[in-house]
């Protein structure tokens, strides 16, 4: 299967780094998506995310089809997308960046915890792994 043929609709091709973003998008949001939100308000979010995420080199349509794909399919279907466009070594990584993600605040939320959960099983990561990677990046919080 090839990296494009996860995807259902012609119109969205995701990268790597697509995938990655997403994974991280999904749990950056992990408690709107099944809310109610104005069209208004989430194009306010993806412009400032998007903003930010160019701002660092990547690329525009990255984030593009990233969000368009966390806005056309369920939670089930991107970590499903994800998991089949990433090799082992980019889910740890995707991993490490959503954990890192989730613990910006030094909280971690139920929700957050949800989708921590359900991407660690899908990609099957070995709980000595994440627990590592909690503590360095509440090493590395804590410092900055």
């Amino acid at each position: 299967m090839g990296v494009f043929d996860t995807i259902d609709s012609d119109e969205i091709e995701l990268t790597m780094d697509g995938a990655i973003l997403l994974s991280v998008m999904t749990v950056a949001l992990a408690d709107l998506k099944d809310k109610d939100l104005t069209s208004e308000l989430m194009g306010v979010m993806f412009l400032d995310a998007k903003i930010n995420y160019v701002e660092f080199g990547n690329t525009s349509e990255d984030y593009d089809n990233a969000f368009k794909v966390w806005t056309e399919y369920s939670f089930d279907g991107c970590l499903h997308i994800v998991n089949n466009i990433l090799s082992d070594e980019q889910k740890l990584t995707a991993m490490v960046n959503m954990i890192d993600f989730a613990m910006a605040d030094e909280e971690l939320g139920n929700e957050e915890k949800i989708v921590l959960n359900a991407f660690s099983e899908t990609f099957n990561i070995d709980d000595d792994f994440i627990e590592i990677a909690f503590k360095i990046i509440a090493i590395k919080n804590t410092i900055y």
